[in-house]
Protein backbone atom coordinates (compact mmCIF):
# COMPACT_ATOMS: atom_id res chain seq x y z
CA UNK A 1 0.00 0.00 0.00
CA UNK A 2 1.14 3.54 -0.72
CA UNK A 3 1.20 5.46 2.56
CA UNK A 4 2.17 9.08 1.91
CA UNK A 5 4.76 11.53 0.66
CA UNK A 6 7.76 12.39 2.83
CA UNK A 7 10.37 15.14 3.04
CA UNK A 8 13.77 15.07 4.75
CA UNK A 9 15.54 18.38 5.38
CA UNK A 10 18.73 19.63 6.98
CA UNK A 11 19.14 23.21 5.76
CA UNK A 12 18.49 26.89 6.32
CA UNK A 13 14.82 27.78 6.36
CA UNK A 14 15.48 30.50 3.79
CA UNK A 15 18.26 31.43 1.39
CA UNK A 16 20.85 33.70 2.99
CA UNK A 17 22.33 36.54 0.95
CA UNK A 18 26.11 36.42 1.47
CA UNK A 19 26.13 40.23 1.83
CA UNK A 20 23.46 40.29 4.53
CA UNK A 21 25.84 40.23 7.48
CA UNK A 22 24.32 38.85 10.67
CA UNK A 23 20.83 38.43 9.23
CA UNK A 24 21.57 34.72 8.70
CA UNK A 25 20.64 34.20 12.36
CA UNK A 26 17.02 34.88 11.43
CA UNK A 27 17.06 32.08 8.86
CA UNK A 28 17.66 29.26 11.30
CA UNK A 29 18.42 25.69 10.25
CA UNK A 30 15.79 22.96 10.33
CA UNK A 31 16.15 19.22 10.74
CA UNK A 32 13.05 17.43 9.47
CA UNK A 33 12.18 13.73 9.43
CA UNK A 34 9.33 11.31 8.69
CA UNK A 35 7.50 9.35 11.40
CA UNK A 36 5.11 6.47 10.69
CA UNK A 37 3.09 4.66 13.34
CA UNK A 38 1.82 1.24 12.21
CA UNK A 39 -0.60 -0.96 14.16
CA UNK A 40 -1.24 -4.61 13.32
CA UNK A 41 -5.03 -5.00 13.57
CA UNK A 42 -4.96 -8.74 12.83
CA UNK A 43 -6.50 -10.65 15.73
CA UNK A 44 -4.59 -13.91 15.52
CA UNK A 45 -1.35 -13.51 13.55
CA UNK A 46 1.84 -11.52 13.38
CA UNK A 47 2.87 -9.74 10.19
CA UNK A 48 6.30 -9.11 8.73
CA UNK A 49 6.58 -5.78 6.94
CA UNK A 50 9.09 -3.53 5.21
CA UNK A 51 8.91 -0.08 3.69
CA UNK A 52 9.77 0.88 0.15
CA UNK A 53 10.94 4.41 -0.64
CA UNK A 54 10.80 6.03 -4.08
CA UNK A 55 12.50 9.35 -4.88
CA UNK A 56 13.44 11.13 -8.11
CA UNK A 57 16.81 9.92 -9.35
CA UNK A 58 19.15 12.61 -8.08
CA UNK A 59 22.70 13.48 -7.12
CA UNK A 60 24.31 15.44 -4.32
CA UNK A 61 22.09 16.80 -1.60
CA UNK A 62 18.91 15.22 -3.05
CA UNK A 63 20.22 11.66 -3.25
CA UNK A 64 19.78 8.95 -0.61
CA UNK A 65 23.08 7.36 0.32
CA UNK A 66 21.88 4.27 2.19
CA UNK A 67 24.97 2.95 3.96
CA UNK A 68 28.63 3.39 4.75
CA UNK A 69 30.45 6.28 6.43
CA UNK A 70 28.68 8.82 4.21
CA UNK A 71 25.19 7.38 4.59
CA UNK A 72 22.84 10.35 4.90
CA UNK A 73 19.63 8.58 5.99
CA UNK A 74 18.85 6.44 9.04
CA UNK A 75 15.72 4.30 9.43
CA UNK A 76 14.74 3.14 12.90
CA UNK A 77 12.04 0.76 14.19
CA UNK A 78 10.70 0.84 17.73
CA UNK A 79 7.89 -0.94 19.56
CA UNK A 80 7.13 -2.32 23.01
CA UNK A 81 9.87 -4.95 22.97
CA UNK A 82 12.34 -3.58 20.40
CA UNK A 83 14.06 -0.31 21.25
CA UNK A 84 15.30 1.76 18.32
CA UNK A 85 16.56 -0.98 15.98
CA UNK A 86 18.27 0.36 12.87
CA UNK A 87 16.92 -1.09 9.62
CA UNK A 88 19.19 -1.57 6.64
CA UNK A 89 18.32 0.28 3.44
CA UNK A 90 19.05 -1.21 0.02
CA UNK A 91 18.93 0.43 -3.41
CA UNK A 92 16.81 -1.68 -5.78
CA UNK A 93 17.87 -2.70 -9.27
CA UNK A 94 14.48 -1.48 -10.57
CA UNK A 95 15.78 2.09 -10.26
CA UNK A 96 16.38 4.05 -13.45
CA UNK A 97 17.17 7.55 -14.69
CA UNK A 98 13.72 8.80 -13.68
CA UNK A 99 13.28 7.38 -10.19
CA UNK A 100 15.27 5.50 -7.57
CA UNK A 101 13.76 2.85 -5.28
CA UNK A 102 14.98 1.58 -1.92
CA UNK A 103 13.67 -0.96 0.55
CA UNK A 104 14.37 -1.61 4.21
CA UNK A 105 15.02 -4.83 6.04
CA UNK A 106 11.88 -6.30 7.60
CA UNK A 107 10.27 -5.73 10.98
CA UNK A 108 7.59 -7.75 12.74
CA UNK A 109 4.44 -6.70 14.55
CA UNK A 110 2.61 -9.28 16.61
CA UNK A 111 -1.17 -9.27 16.77
CA UNK A 112 -2.50 -5.88 17.96
CA UNK A 113 1.01 -4.44 18.34
CA UNK A 114 1.94 -0.88 17.34
CA UNK A 115 5.37 0.14 16.10
CA UNK A 116 7.03 3.40 15.13
CA UNK A 117 9.16 3.78 12.00
CA UNK A 118 11.29 6.87 11.48
CA UNK A 119 13.14 8.00 8.37
CA UNK A 120 15.67 10.56 9.56
CA UNK A 121 18.58 12.54 8.17
CA UNK A 122 21.93 11.41 9.56
CA UNK A 123 22.62 14.63 11.43
CA UNK A 124 26.07 13.39 12.44
CA UNK A 125 27.24 14.32 8.94
CA UNK A 126 26.33 17.94 9.59
CA UNK A 127 26.73 18.62 13.30
CA UNK A 128 29.58 16.43 14.49
CA UNK A 129 31.90 19.34 15.36
CA UNK A 130 31.16 22.98 16.24
CA UNK A 131 31.94 25.68 13.68
CA UNK A 132 32.48 23.32 10.77
CA UNK A 133 31.34 24.55 7.30
CA UNK A 134 28.82 21.72 6.86
CA UNK A 135 26.97 22.64 10.05
CA UNK A 136 26.89 26.40 9.31
CA UNK A 137 25.01 25.92 6.03
CA UNK A 138 23.91 22.27 5.81
CA UNK A 139 22.09 21.25 2.66
CA UNK A 140 20.06 18.04 2.52
CA UNK A 141 16.70 18.03 0.73
CA UNK A 142 15.08 14.68 -0.16
CA UNK A 143 11.46 14.11 -1.18
CA UNK A 144 9.51 11.08 -2.33
CA UNK A 145 6.85 8.65 -1.18
CA UNK A 146 6.63 5.65 1.13
CA UNK A 147 4.98 2.26 0.61
CA UNK A 148 4.25 -0.42 3.21
CA UNK A 149 4.61 -4.03 2.07
CA UNK A 150 4.48 -7.53 3.53
CA UNK A 151 7.23 -10.13 3.60
CA UNK A 152 6.51 -13.76 2.77
CA UNK A 153 6.15 -16.05 5.72
CA UNK A 154 9.39 -17.86 6.54
CA UNK A 155 10.15 -21.47 7.39
CA UNK A 156 9.62 -24.72 5.48
CA UNK A 157 7.61 -24.91 3.33
CA UNK A 158 6.25 -21.42 3.88
CA UNK A 159 8.37 -19.57 1.28
CA UNK A 160 6.07 -21.16 -1.31
CA UNK A 161 2.86 -20.22 0.42
CA UNK A 162 0.43 -17.38 -0.15
CA UNK A 163 0.60 -14.61 2.47
CA UNK A 164 -2.85 -13.07 3.04
CA UNK A 165 -3.54 -9.35 3.15
CA UNK A 166 -3.02 -7.58 6.48
CA UNK A 167 -5.30 -5.13 8.25
CA UNK A 168 -3.31 -2.19 9.63
CA UNK A 169 -3.74 1.29 11.08
CA UNK A 170 -1.24 3.90 9.87
CA UNK A 171 -0.47 7.44 10.98
CA UNK A 172 2.30 9.33 9.09
CA UNK A 173 3.76 12.60 10.37
CA UNK A 174 6.43 15.14 9.65
CA UNK A 175 8.39 16.31 12.68
CA UNK A 176 11.19 18.82 12.77
CA UNK A 177 13.43 20.93 14.98
CA UNK A 178 14.58 24.49 14.34
CA UNK A 179 18.12 24.96 15.62
CA UNK A 180 19.62 27.97 17.32
CA UNK A 181 22.22 29.51 15.03
CA UNK A 182 24.91 28.96 17.71
CA UNK A 183 24.29 25.19 17.81
CA UNK A 184 26.43 23.18 18.28
CA UNK A 185 28.67 24.96 20.80
CA UNK A 186 31.27 23.99 23.37
CA UNK A 187 30.11 26.77 25.67
CA UNK A 188 28.05 25.80 28.72
CA UNK A 189 26.91 29.38 29.36
CA UNK A 190 24.94 29.91 26.14
CA UNK A 191 21.17 29.62 26.41
CA UNK A 192 20.12 28.17 23.05
CA UNK A 193 16.70 28.57 21.48
CA UNK A 194 14.97 25.60 19.78
CA UNK A 195 11.51 25.22 18.26
CA UNK A 196 9.54 22.16 17.14
CA UNK A 197 7.13 21.40 14.32
CA UNK A 198 4.87 18.36 13.93
CA UNK A 199 1.93 17.76 11.62
CA UNK A 200 0.06 14.81 10.17
CA UNK A 201 0.44 13.93 6.50
CA UNK A 202 -2.32 13.06 4.07
CA UNK A 203 -2.65 9.29 3.67
CA UNK A 204 -2.94 8.13 0.06
CA UNK A 205 -6.09 6.11 0.74
CA UNK A 206 -7.72 8.97 2.63
CA UNK A 207 -8.21 6.84 5.76
CA UNK A 208 -6.19 5.55 8.69
CA UNK A 209 -7.30 1.91 8.57
CA UNK A 210 -5.87 0.20 5.50
CA UNK A 211 -5.03 -3.13 3.90
CA UNK A 212 -1.46 -4.12 3.09
CA UNK A 213 -1.66 -6.22 -0.05
CA UNK A 214 -1.29 -9.99 0.03
CA UNK A 215 1.94 -11.60 -1.19
CA UNK A 216 1.44 -14.20 -3.94
CA UNK A 217 3.09 -17.57 -3.77
CA UNK A 218 6.31 -18.13 -5.69
CA UNK A 219 5.64 -20.07 -8.88
CA UNK A 220 8.02 -21.89 -11.21
CA UNK A 221 8.15 -24.85 -13.56
CA UNK A 222 8.92 -27.74 -11.21
CA UNK A 223 10.16 -30.04 -13.97
CA UNK A 224 12.53 -27.46 -15.45
CA UNK A 225 13.78 -26.40 -12.01
CA UNK A 226 14.59 -29.99 -11.15
CA UNK A 227 17.19 -30.05 -13.91
CA UNK A 228 18.78 -26.76 -12.83
CA UNK A 229 19.58 -27.38 -9.16
CA UNK A 230 23.29 -27.57 -10.08
CA UNK A 231 23.17 -24.29 -12.03
CA UNK A 232 22.28 -21.54 -9.58
CA UNK A 233 22.38 -18.62 -12.09
CA UNK A 234 20.02 -20.43 -14.48
CA UNK A 235 17.74 -21.50 -11.63
CA UNK A 236 17.68 -17.95 -10.33
CA UNK A 237 16.75 -16.60 -13.76
CA UNK A 238 13.97 -19.18 -14.12
CA UNK A 239 12.38 -18.11 -10.85
CA UNK A 240 12.91 -14.41 -11.62
CA UNK A 241 11.21 -14.73 -15.05
CA UNK A 242 8.06 -16.16 -13.48
CA UNK A 243 8.12 -13.87 -10.41
CA UNK A 244 9.21 -10.40 -11.59
CA UNK A 245 8.03 -8.72 -8.37
CA UNK A 246 10.10 -10.97 -6.10
CA UNK A 247 12.49 -8.99 -3.91
CA UNK A 248 16.18 -9.71 -4.45
CA UNK A 249 16.86 -11.11 -0.99
CA UNK A 250 13.75 -13.30 -1.16
CA UNK A 251 14.87 -14.58 -4.56
CA UNK A 252 18.32 -15.47 -3.26
CA UNK A 253 16.94 -17.24 -0.19
CA UNK A 254 14.40 -19.16 -2.23
CA UNK A 255 16.82 -20.33 -4.92
CA UNK A 256 19.52 -21.33 -2.45
CA UNK A 257 17.00 -23.27 -0.38
CA UNK A 258 15.69 -25.01 -3.48
CA UNK A 259 19.18 -26.00 -4.62
CA UNK A 260 20.08 -27.27 -1.14
CA UNK A 261 17.13 -29.66 -1.20
CA UNK A 262 18.49 -31.66 -4.11
CA UNK A 263 17.80 -35.32 -3.41
CA UNK A 264 15.84 -34.46 -0.29
CA UNK A 265 12.62 -36.39 0.29
CA UNK A 266 10.95 -33.12 1.29
CA UNK A 267 11.10 -31.87 -2.30
CA UNK A 268 8.03 -33.85 -3.28
CA UNK A 269 6.14 -32.28 -0.38
CA UNK A 270 7.06 -28.86 -1.73
CA UNK A 271 5.90 -29.80 -5.19
CA UNK A 272 2.59 -30.98 -3.76
CA UNK A 273 2.18 -27.65 -1.93
CA UNK A 274 2.87 -25.68 -5.11
CA UNK A 275 0.48 -27.72 -7.21
CA UNK A 276 -2.32 -27.40 -4.64
CA UNK A 277 -1.89 -23.63 -4.48
CA UNK A 278 -1.90 -23.06 -8.25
Amino acid sequence: MIVSNFELLVKRIATVNPDSGGISRVFRRVIQGYFLQVSNLEVSRSISLFIKITIPTSTGNREIIPSGPNGNVQIIFDNGTINNRFLTLTRLSSSNTSFTEYQTSSFTLNSRQTGLLTILPNVGLFFSEPNQPNQLNPDLEIRGYVELRQRRRGGFPSPFLFTPEANVLVSPETRGTFLDDDYPTNSTSNELDFDQIAYGLTIASGKGQNIVESVPLITFDVNVAGGLVDDIPQLRQLVRNENPDLEEDELDTFVNSLAAMKGNKEVQKLIDVINKKK
